[in-house]
């Protein structure tokens, strides 16, 4: 059977289950719900008709030879009718199908597949065909994509385009992907990589416009959450007052085991902050931040910013770093990896490529470089790193919380029972009529 959608701006779609069990979308552009409706039956029978191999019913083989050249392409496109003879799928025509279909993804990933899209369409042009595709049209695309963009990207660009294409071999509409053999995956820039310091941190967060700022910027620091999908996703619901909890829904992993939900402990700072948004908000609103919500907000151009007004150096990837930065203090607590990996949401192996930072400090300790190099070591001691269990002298506990106290990073660090056990400074649980009891998660 097929259905009717319609997408942002008002187009209708017909989607439906091709070979294999994948949904494939047929764009029908603004037509009215009764052509849609028309149209259906007809996508139906076709889909029918190649599953089993059976002749047409009469109206449909009519209105198939009557359509335009344009909806023959995008019935061919996702298999519905056989090319006809001079023609075949175009490459544009085939990519808009294929994310139409995929309705199981992310929709920062239909983002990112609509972005490769336009810049494969760009290179190729509208009438490129599927067919005419050859390694060294994709060699070309690569050589293209180097000119403007980073080596991480490219990678990720070509890993997108090799999609596009296996998902065409698949449907049977191309023998051999043109693409496979392009260089695709994870590309580690240790260049664009930066640990934010405590002194970094706080001067960003005193140039934030209005409390909400502050907070976008303290979750990602304190907490570890990836802007902007799980920073606009916390809902009031999610933050337990009592416990110093709050519960994060990842998108981006929500099909990985658990649902992508995982529970991250609130430190003082990050408290602090969630009182100020708390007290400005409005009665029943669901959304811990409700500003740049849109679709096409760029904050990480507002955040520039900010970290222009505040002095600092342009920072690459301010956000993703600054989770980088919340997981290597979490470490430099002490707090095992397994435990660190479950607060920030991915995998050990995931934190040790990608999120570890290496920081200048420790190599000072071993050459005996001045600790007032730059690095955090010109605030606040290194903090010793303690097996859980382990004991420590009064001297060192005192090094420690005082080194601590001076980074701008709360300590916490799991009891033997495993929960949280926050030292820092004591915040009050909000109180009175600001606190409605639909906000409180027990």
């Amino acid at each position: 059977m097929a259905s009717i959608s319609s997408d942002r701006s008002g187009g209708r779609i017909v989607q439906f289950y091709g070979p294999g069990g994948i949904r494939r979308s047929v764009r029908l552009g603004k037509v009215s719900l009764k052509q849609a409706v028309t149209v259906k039956g007809y996508v139906e029978d076709l889909a029918t008709c190649r599953q089993w191999g059976s002749s047409l019913a009469p109206g449909t083989a009519e209105w198939l030879a009557g359509v335009s050249d344009d909806m023959r392409e995008r019935l061919e496109a996702v298999g519905l009718v056989e090319p006809r003879a001079g023609r075949r799928a175009t490459l544009a025509a085939w990519m808009a199908s294929y994310i139409d279909g995929r309705t199981d993804l992310a929709s920062r990933t239909v983002l990112n597949l609509r972005q490769a899209e336009r810049r494969l369409a760009a290179y190729f042009g509208p009438d490129k065909l599927l067919v005419d595709l050859t390694p060294a049209d994709a060699e070309g695309f690569v050589v293209h994509l180097r000119a403007n963009l980073s080596p991480a990207t490219v990678r990720r660009e070509c890993g997108r385009a090799k999609q596009f294409l296996n998902a065409a071999v698949n449907a049977k509409l191309l023998a051999e992907n043109a693409f496979k053999r392009l260089v695709s995956g994870d590309y580690l820039n240790r260049e664009r990589q930066h640990y934010w310091t405590a002194a970094e941190a706080a001067a960003v967060l005193e140039h934030c416009p209005d409390a909400q700022w502050r907070l976008i910027i303290g979750l990602a620091y304190y907490a570890g959450l990836r802007c902007p999908s799980e920073v606009l996703g916390v809902r009031w619901a999610d933050v337990n007052w009592a416990t110093k909890q709050l519960r994060v829904k990842a998108e981006k992993t929500k099909r990985h085991s658990g649902g992508g939900v995982r529970d991250v402990p609130i430190c003082p700072e990050l408290y602090s902050l969630l009182l100020d948004v708390f007290a400005q908000a409005e009665a029943g609103a669901e959304f811990v931040v409700t500003r740049y919500r849109s679709d096409v907000a760029n904050m990480r151009t507002q955040f520039g910013r900010i970290v222009q007004r505040a002095g600092l150096k342009p920072i690459p990837k301010p956000f993703v770093n600054m989770r980088a930065t919340c997981e290597t203090n979490w470490l430099r607590l002490g707090v095992p990896e397994y435990q660190v990996s479950s607060w920030i949401g991915h995998r050990v192996e995931v934190s040790r490529r990608h999120y570890d930072l290496v920081l200048r400090e420790y190599s000072e300790l071993v050459t005996g470089g001045a600790a007032n190099s730059g690095a955090i070591g010109d605030e606040s001691a290194l903090r010793k790193a303690v097996p859980p269990g382990a004991s420590m002298s009064s001297t060192e506990s005192h090094g420690v919380r005082k080194g601590l106290e001076t980074s701008g990073f709360c300590e916490c660090v799991p009891n033997e029972a495993g929960q949280c056990v926050n030292t820092g400074p004591q915040s009050h649980t909000p109180k009175g009529s600001r606190t409605p009891v639909s906000r409180m998660r027990t």
